[in-house]
């Protein structure tokens, strides 16, 4: 069976719509609990490093640094590993 230009042009947008189906609730649930937590107050003025931010969150650091990358992911900060910090971006300043 030959799968014509159509044909895999339909399968692309299917596929684009089921991954927004799929991601769309966690990018909804991230973006809330970063808003949530206050951690663009937090970055807002300065960038800083895990530690101050679990101590300031009162959360674990090794759950933070989990959330902290999904938040990245999805562009609100930004991580300097050479520095160890971490620096809210232009859309993380919108919250």
């Amino acid at each position: 069976m030959t799968t014509t230009n159509t044909q895999k042009q339909e399968l692309q947008e299917d596929i684009a719509i089921v991954s927004r189906l799929i991601y769309g609730n966690w990018m909804t649930q991230v973006t809330y609990v970063f808003a949530e937590l206050g951690i663009a107050d937090l970055l807002f003025s300065e960038a800083k490093d895990l530690n101050f931010l679990a101590e300031k969150l009162s959360l674990q650091k090794n759950y933070l640094k989990r959330f902290l990358r999904c938040a990245s992911d999805l562009g609100l900060l930004s991580y300097d590993a050479a520095r160890g910090l971490y620096e809210l971006s232009r859309r993380g300043k919108l919250l």
